[in-house]
């Protein structure tokens, strides 16, 4: 992964066909990782819903925030600005078990 964001970086206009396709393999990886679900962590929501609502907030109001007090805080160009607060907003995910 550091070996092809440091070729993307060097070589941008290597990689910039690829760019249409990106929309399209992010989709096979994300339903990929929802096919790791098993039944005990739907089981688990239903036990413990205050922790999927605390994920939510944490996801869409504390990340992206965090996100633009560093911006403004290193008083960064809008488009860092903007780069930084959608990580923000970029879920995480765990590896199966």
């Amino acid at each position: 992964m550091v070996l092809a964001g440091v070729a993307g970086f060097l070589l941008p206009d290597a990689f910039k066909p690829l760019a249409p396709s990106v929309p399209f393999l992010l989709g096979i990886i994300m339903f990929c990782m929802g096919l790791t679900l098993t039944p005990p962590d739907f089981a688990s929501v239903a036990k413990r819903p205050w922790a999927v609502v605390l994920g939510i907030v944490a996801h869409y109001v504390i990340m992206p925030g965090a996100g633009w007090l560093i911006a403004v805080a290193l008083n960064l160009e809008p488009q860092l600005a903007v780069g930084l607060i959608l990580v923000g907003c970029a879920p995480s995910a765990r590896p199966p078990t």
